[in-house]
């Protein structure tokens, strides 16, 4: 099936397809040659084992000189955090692109998705004729990798261009997925948990790092920074709480764990930490009141984490904290 692009009207169909763009042209996914494929995909596992194996001359001999040249590429700090993504862990294949450039050394864009939310284009400069895209999402449980590998077409073969390895999904969302969460989460007058959600959404923006972006992404930065001013002119943080004690929220982020990202609400206190029994009568009195504080923060939630402060957390040495993790029922 032929597709043509004239300007910025685009008609794709969801998997088999091959586009024209500016005198280069591409095919996606399904519409590329089987044979193209195939040798393909022995390359990606050849490249993936290696990564896995912290392989680094297998994973060189696979490499073109561009990349082996880059000063930029520092394989001894690269090799350790590639390997903590992909080690005891398959693969599967995202999106796949043949493309054949008009010219060399020149800036190309692939567009996929153009009038879908979760639209994307990836940018390269065109080192070859003929170049390859292939993008693989290790296996993860709440957040998952994306590693783009593109390729160029040499006289004695394909040869990797350039390696890419972001963020795609964290808290088992993408970032289209979390931006829609955030947007029905204010909806309902939850503004507290939909700047959390669009703290979490702007740590997944760059799947490929710079090689990616998606289409609404200046979208989403103009709603996020709206919604930052709108928390902060809400609530004005340190917000001291209307119980005995008088603490004082300072911060409100999410906190990472096995079973999902929890609000971790961080708070000033006058009792000594080391009080634990006073301690833990204050968090259960803040916890009475703090969906009352926060509309939402407790909503679809089975945890919230409180940690306790008797001074300003500071970002140079390690300031002594009491963490309670309390159930949501």
């Amino acid at each position: 099936m032929k597709t043509r692009i004239l300007l910025i009207s685009i008609v794709m169909s969801a998997l088999l397809q091959s586009c024209t763009l500016g005198g280069s042209s591409y095919d996606k996914n399904e519409g590329i040659n089987t044979g193209i494929l195939q040798e393909i995909e022995a390359l990606n596992q050849s490249i993936y084992s290696a990564l896995q194996n912290n392989d680094k001359e297998t994973f060189k001999s696979f490499c073109a000189p561009a990349l082996l040249q880059d000063q930029a590429t520092n394989f001894d700090a690269l090799f350790p955090k590639l390997n903590q993504i992909v080690a005891d862990r398959n693969y599967s294949i995202h999106d796949q692109y043949h493309v054949k450039n008009a010219g060399l050394n020149q800036s190309n864009s692939i567009f996929s998705n153009i009038g879908d939310p979760d639209g994307y284009s990836i940018s390269y400069t065109a080192l070859n004729q003929e170049v390859f895209i292939s993008t693989l999402i290790p296996e993860g449980n709440l957040d998952q990798f994306l590693l783009a590998f593109v390729y160029g077409k040499y006289p004695e073969g394909w040869k990797l261009n350039i390696l890419q390895a972001g963020l795609y999904k964290i808290n088992n969302k993408t970032a289209p997925e979390l931006y829609a969460q955030s947007l029905k989460e204010y909806k309902n007058g939850f503004i507290v948990d939909a700047a959390l959600s669009m703290y979490l959404a702007e740590q997944a923006t760059k799947p490929a790092n710079t090689l990616w972006k998606y289409n609404k992404e200046k979208e989403w930065k103009t709603y996020y920074e709206k919604l930052v001013k709108e928390v902060n002119e809400t609530y004005n943080f340190p917000l001291r709480l209307n119980i005995q004690s008088a603490p004082s929220i300072i911060n409100i982020a999410p906190q990472g764990s096995k079973d999902g990202y929890f609000p971790n609400i961080s708070y000033l206190t006058n009792i000594d930490i080391n009080n634990t029994e006073a301690l833990t009568a204050e968090h259960e009195e803040i916890h009475d009141i703090i969906e009352e504080t926060f509309p939402g923060i407790t909503e679809n939630k089975s945890h919230i984490i409180y940690s306790a402060y008797n001074s300003m957390p500071s970002k140079d040495t390690q300031t002594p904290t009491y963490r309670f993790v309390k159930e949501v029922y």
